[in-house]
């Protein structure tokens, strides 16, 4: 069983009005990168995060590198794409008002906890020109790097790759190809979307005109690279819409990961939809699955985040009254069909109250067990302040419990079967012979941790009562969960001891060494 909790609300360091804090963001592991567009032309900062437990602090500030702080305005609205992404220890940003509109990349390199760059790692196009953009969309995948500039060449659009030689503050990278699909036209802006996996890129091109129509329906394209990273890139297919309509916007949306393809178009029908496409030897010219949006004039499918088997499809406004408050439908492929299902089943909003222009969700990024969301238009703690708001993950399946002996000493440990994904001090609450008074069970009265075991399989824990031969109940109260044990209690002398946890990835390592009386101090 899993449940989705919120962790703190973030805001920049030292939140100020109009900062528009999280207008970008990505996750990698304990990583999380978010992008302030800032108040004024040059003033763009890049924050990095790391992940503790329960929720993301702040660890680093990049606002001395030149190009990062012409990022203002980079998402100032629902047009926006994913300016930032991440891939192990590199993380790449999108300038697209970088040197006159022309745009850039910049690259940046986790060094041991800190995150650098250099002068060689701003990255631009061999051919740039005046309002390109290069950088609106971007991503990474191992050594390669992609950035669109859907501006390009009278909006026709192209998607850049670039590949790394080298290892970590070493490396170099040179431009590989420019991707540019072969039924392309003025005006489709290819690649204002697009998302790589290994050798794959798909980009969208919400404007392209498909075959016979005399209308702008959408399309999306994928090109594959064949030969590994340092091979070469051809165009393998063209997706379209299966009912194409005016103005559908098929391709605004693209998401990739596997051999599954997920394409937005946010004005198809009245509600917006997603189409998922996969690979069975060659990439289906037809949707295994239509997802329809959950309300209309939402603009359903503006944007697509993949990780794994989860989907996020974000909602970010509506067209009749012109809010933007902005919402994300949350999915998850089943694993023998693949097909999606909620994963949580009413699209999610913004968890504190809205101002009606939050943009909440317009760019989503996803990491196994976490969802970091960007609303850039939060206006808490001042008017467009900007925030990210987290949710996680909390695995349980918790079976029984069983009184076990661990010393020779005495001590009582309860074991109850399940796992726990994290490391934090759970309150215990202890009642005997049936006083229904729950005590905290804190210092003398007893603690209770939550360490992993090396199966990932039980959670452990000291029972608090110090006098056998009681009824004693015990009442777990961990986040917005309640469970209750009850018993007798076999010896007297309470034992508190640690025990090695998981190292399962991902996750905070706590050891402890030997074992205390629990009076003798509070272990958190």
């Amino acid at each position: 069983m899993a449940d989705w909790h919120w962790s703190d609300r973030i805001n920049s360091t030292a939140p100020i009005a109009n900062e528009r804090f999280a207008c970008a963001a990505a996750m990698w592991g304990d990583w999380l990168a978010v992008l302030r567009s800032g108040l004024t032309d040059s003033d763009g900062k890049l924050y990095f995060l790391e992940w503790t437990g329960f929720g993301f602090i702040h660890r680093q500030i990049i606002d001395d590198v030149e190009p990062v702080l012409q990022t203002a305005g980079a998402i100032g609205n629902a047009q926006g794409g994913p300016q930032c992404d991440m891939h192990g220890d590199w993380c790449v940003v999108g300038l697209p008002n970088y040197e006159a509109l022309r745009g850039a990349l910049m690259v940046f390199y986790n060094d041991a906890g800190t995150w650098k760059t250099k002068p060689a790692w701003l990255l631009q196009a061999s051919d740039k020109a005046f309002n390109d953009r290069l950088g609106w969309s971007v991503s990474i995948w191992g050594d390669t790097i992609a950035g669109s500039a859907h501006f390009r060449n009278s909006s026709r659009g192209a998607a850049y790759i670039w590949v790394r030689f080298g290892e970590g503050m070493d490396s170099t990278f040179s431009e590989q190809d420019i991707l540019v699909p072969g039924d392309i036209a003025a005006g489709d802006q290819f690649g204002k979307s697009l998302m790589l996996h290994e050798h794959t890129l798909v980009g969208g091109a919400e404007f392209h005109n498909h075959e016979a129509q005399t209308y702008p329906a959408g399309a999306a394209f994928i090109f594959d690279r064949s030969g590994g990273t340092f091979g070469t890139w051809s165009e393998t297919i063209e997706l379209n819409s299966p009912n194409p309509g005016w103005y559908d916007r098929f391709g605004r949306g693209a998401g990739i990961y596997g051999d599954t393809v997920v394409i937005g178009a946010p004005e198809m029908g009245s509600y917006g939809q997603a189409h998922v496409f996969k690979k069975n030897g060659t990439w289906d010219t037809d949707p295994t699955q239509t997802i329809n949006g959950p309300a209309p004039h939402t603009r359903f499918g503006e944007h697509v985040f993949m990780h794994e088997d989860l989907l996020l499809i974000d909602s970010p406004g509506t067209d009749v009254v012109q809010t933007w408050t902005g919402e994300v439908s949350f999915y998850r492929a089943d694993e023998e069909t693949g097909l999606y299902s909620l994963e949580i089943p009413d699209p999610i909003v913004t968890p504190e109250e809205s101002s009606g222009s939050d943009y909440f969700g317009i760019c989503t990024t996803v990491w196994e067990d976490r969802v970091a969301f960007c609303a850039q238009g939060f206006d808490t703690p001042y008017s467009n302040t900007g925030a990210v708001f987290c949710l996680y993950e909390w695995s349980y399946n918790i079976t029984s419990v069983t009184p076990e002996i661990i010393s020779e000493e005495g001590g009582t440990e309860m074991i109850a079967s399940g796992w726990f994904p994290i490391n934090k001090p759970i309150e215990i609450f202890m009642g005997l012979n049936g006083d229904p008074t729950d005590k905290p069970c804190y210092g003398g009265e007893g603690y209770g941790y939550l360490p992993q075991t090396a199966d990932d399989s039980e959670l452990h824990f000291t029972s608090p009562p110090n006098a056998p031969g009681l009824d004693y109940k015990i009442t777990l109260r961990y986040l917005e969960r309640t469970f209750t044990y009850s018993g007798t209690v076999t010896v007297l002398e309470r034992v508190w001891r640690t025990k090695q946890v998981s190292t399962k990835a991902g996750y905070p390592s706590w050891v402890g060494v030997g074992k205390r009386q629990l009076a003798d101090e509070d272990p958190r």
